[in-house]
């Protein structure tokens, strides 16, 4: 069980990651990449080791916007691989799932339908806003943000996000912040192309039935809806990430857990998101080292 504790307001908890401290039955901690390096296969699934090696290719978040990050893009695995050098050769593809939301929350989602030509050139400029697709959002609203996809997250938002492991994000635009800006690389791997609708959609998460929240060639990603105490096999052939979306007798929100394959947990009565590591939408490191840009789980880490 990935443990989370929290001292003051952060912007994302990263549920699970390389450095997230991971409990076992018996009470023993480590780190989930210490676990995952002492039996990878036993952990991960020898498909999963074997397409991407003795790593965890995704990271489970946990995101709160009371103001809005960065205008961002991410890079694709082909760009980070050429150019980059990152972990595995990870680009990063991520899609959010939002738990809560203000009544005129928008989160910013590709280029408009008919996007002028001047997208590019307001990047670093407030007027990229209104170059970029708002999309209002309500509890249970999906996003997916394929690699090459302009976005931010508005203020107001609550959201469950699943991505590559990867720690590729390119500024556009930061409000004002004086953090660095990564024109030239975000123009590389920008798609300006309207984002496709089938990327947004609606899941009625309340309704205690179990749904498919996405399925993008890195991961999937379905709801489960425990109506007791209930014993939970992973059958897959992979690993699987189990974590907690409403607060439980015992479990706060956010509760995560690794299930190795064919193993069991013990499940609440609530609602879990169980992502899933896709192998065919994975690559192998081509050497066991991380690079600078590999993901730390720092709460509150900068979008």
């Amino acid at each position: 069980m990935l443990g989370i504790d929290i001292d003051g307001p952060v912007g994302e908890i990263w549920c699970a990651a390389a450095d997230s401290v991971a409990t076992a039955d018996d009470g023993q901690q480590r780190t989930l990449a210490e676990w995952i390096a002492a039996d990878p296969e036993g952990m991960l699934g020898q498909p999963l080791v074997a397409a991407c090696g003795p790593e965890l290719p995704i990271v489970i978040k946990l995101i709160d916007t009371r103001e809005a990050p960065s205008v961002q893009v991410h890079p694709s695995d082909t760009y980070a691989r050429a150019v980059e050098g990152g972990p595995g050769g990870r680009g990063k593809t991520e899609s959010w799932l939002v738990l809560e939301a203000a009544p005129d929350a928008v989160v910013y989602h590709g280029a408009r339908a008919n996007p002028s030509d001047g997208l590019i050139d307001a990047f670093d400029s407030p007027a990229i806003l209104d170059l970029l697709e708002p999309v209002p959002v309500r509890r249970g609203s999906v996003i997916d943000v394929p690699a090459g996809t302009i976005h931010t997250i508005g203020p107001g938002i609550i959201l469950y996000e699943v991505q590559q492991r990867s720690d590729l994000t390119y500024r556009i635009y930061d409000f004002g912040r004086g953090r660095p800006i990564h024109l030239d690389r975000a123009r590389d791997v920008s798609d300006t192309a309207a984002a496709n609708p089938s990327w947004r959609r609606w899941l009625d998460i309340d309704s205690e039935t179990d749904a498919l929240v996405t399925e993008m060639p890195p991961y999937h990603c379905f709801l489960h809806h425990a109506d007791h105490e209930e014993t939970y096999r992973n059958v897959a052939d992979v690993c699987q990430i189990v974590t907690r979306l409403d607060s439980g007798d015992n479990e706060p929100v956010g509760t995560t857990f690794l299930v190795p394959p064919s193993n069991r947990i013990t499940l609440d009565a609530g609602c879990w998101a169980i992502a899933t590591p896709r192998p065919e939408g994975c690559r192998r490191p081509a050497n066991g080292n991380e690079s600078k840009h590999a993901a730390t789980n720092k709460p509150g880490a900068s979008r």
